[in-house]
Parts: C-alpha cells; structure tokens; sequence
C-alpha cells in the first residue's frame, strides 16, 4: 500500500512513491519546455505538462518497488500563483503564464485602489498584483476575449491535474488563499468580490478542507497511466505549503527556507500579525494546514 506524490513546479515535474511509513521506492522527473515569445514572457505549454507527468506516472508504476508496493492515492503539490483558461473537456486553450512573466493586464492599479491595503490584507492576506491568479484571468479577458467565451474553468496545476485525474476541478485553501477573490473569513471565494470584478464564479474550481478525497481516477485515465482503478486523488497545497510541511515545520517557532526557482523562507503563525506590518515588510499570509494555521510568505 504505497502514497505517489505529483509536484508540479516551475520548472519541471517530480513525481515520487513512497510506502505507507514514508519509506522513498522510487522517483522520475520531467523537464518543461520554457517558451519566451517575447521580452519578458515565460510560458509553458500544459498539455505538454500533462504528458510528461503520464509518462512519468508510467515509468515510476513499472518500477519493481512500486509493483511490489501498489499505490492506493495520490497527492498534488503545486507551484502556485500559475494559471491558464481550460475547456469543459480539461483541455488547454492557450499556454499557462508563469509567475516570472512581466505582463500586466493594465487594471491592477485600479483593482488594488478599490480598497485600503489593509483591507485587501482583512479580505485575502496579500495585495492583488500581476502574478494574483484573478488578475491573469482578468489578462485574459482583456486580451483575448475569444479565448474565455469557450472557457469552462481558469485553473492552477493543482486543479487541473485534479480535472484531468478525477473529472472534478478542485483546489485547497493554500492555492485559493493567493487569488484577491478568496476569503480568510468563509474559507471560500467572496461572492461580492466576485461579482464586483465581473468574475464568472463557475470558472473558478471548488475549494475542499485539506486531505479530503476528491474521488478516485477516471476510468480511462487509471488505464492511460497504468494505476489500479481504486486509486484515489486526495487534496493537496502548494509547493510552499508541502516543502514546510515536508521539512517537519508545523508549529509556531520554526520556519522553512527554499531554494530552487525562488528562494522563499516561510513562518507559521497562529494568528496574523497587524496587516500594517506585513505591508511594511512586503511580506503576504496564508492559509496553513499545519498546527499553527496560518503561513506568512517571504517571496524571492
């Protein structure tokens, strides 16, 4: 009875099986293929992600640890902030934007005076910006208005590998924690913030506690991958999230450093310091399936 890990990060796709004691069987990885079509552009095709990951996923259940030990779920882990418009049959229509990338949808400025910083702090735990999720679908909207008249869901690589594994686009409260659109009070998306943006809410995916099983694999995917029928995919976070957790940091008094694409130290805390400090420093907050709740995020 064996635990496979998915990690979708920015830079290429690790996918793990581990034993039920946490005992490591074996491992793949695969690369992405950056794309710059222009100065400041980095984009990433994820249709090409998603194949790289089945063929990861096949390689990794043809090794004998694995066959030895079968896997009975899967976990995502996911670079967050990444996101992209998706059809109802959870094919791509156009390339994710990476966070890196330098465009701008021209209406940040606006979004971010439509309240105090620290309201915006109150509402999400951090300032809408570039790299926020709603601002790249709201990127898309302005630029390519073709593009989401077809769209059925804007997703991250956790609730589109979620979408394309299950049926069911679903998130956690880690990766929904960094959309402006997401509420610390509900532990869901605002209706009025949705609405005041002129947000399609259904594109949005369904926000579950951590560690829920969304449902098992669809049939013809457990095929496709090579995985018994009775493997389920359960919540995950973001890659953040997992490194903290994965390093034993749950609790007040520790914290986490990581170094790869970015190089981020992050704090868990049980309450939220005044948003006039986190504004200071140029720090955001998030939502934490630790003890202690909450993770305050030092992004480099």
């Amino acid at each position: 009875m064996s635990l496979i890990g998915v990690d979708i990060g920015s830079t290429g796709t690790k996918i793990a099986a581990y034993s039920a004691e946490g005992k490591l069987l074996a491992s793949v990885y695969a690369a992405h293929t950056p794309l710059h079509p222009h100065a400041g552009a980095w984009e990433v095709d994820a249709e090409q992600v998603w194949r790289n990951a089945a063929t990861g996923m096949r390689q990794l259940i043809a090794m004998k640890p694995v066959k030895r030990d079968p896997p009975i779920g899967i976990g995502l882990s996911a670079s967050t902030r990444e996101a992209f418009p998706v059809d109802a049959n959870g094919n791509p229509l156009g390339p994710c934007i990476m966070t890196a990338d330098t465009r701008e949808s021209g209406l940040e400025k606006t979004i971010l005076s439509q309240y105090p910083p620290e309201k915006w702090f109150e509402f999400c735990g951090h300032l809408p910006e570039r790299m926020d999720p709603v601002c790249r679908l709201l990127w898309w909207e302005k630029n390519r208005p073709d593009v989401m008249a077809k769209t059925k869901y804007f997703l991250g690589w956790g609730e589109y590998f979620s979408l394309r594994l299950t049926g069911r686009a679903v998130t956690d409260r880690s990766n929904a924690g960094r959309f402006f659109v997401y509420d610390f009070k509900t532990h869901d998306w605002s209706p009025e913030r949705v609405s005041q943006f002129k947000i399609r809410s259904e594109v949005l995916p369904k926000v579950e506690p951590w560690g829920k099983v969304i449902g098992p694999l669809r049939k013809e995917v457990s095929r496709e991958l090579g995985l018994p029928e009775k493997v389920q995919l359960g919540v995950g976070a973001n890659d953040a999230v997992c490194c903290v957790l994965g390093s034993g940091v749950s609790e007040i008094g520790a914290g986490c450093l990581i170094s790869g694409s970015w190089e981020n130290i992050l704090l868990p805390v049980s309450s939220s310091p005044p948003a006039s400090k986190l504004i200071e420093t140029g720090v955001s907050i998030g939502p934490f399936p630790g003890k202690a709740s909450l993770l305050i995020y030092v992004l480099n």
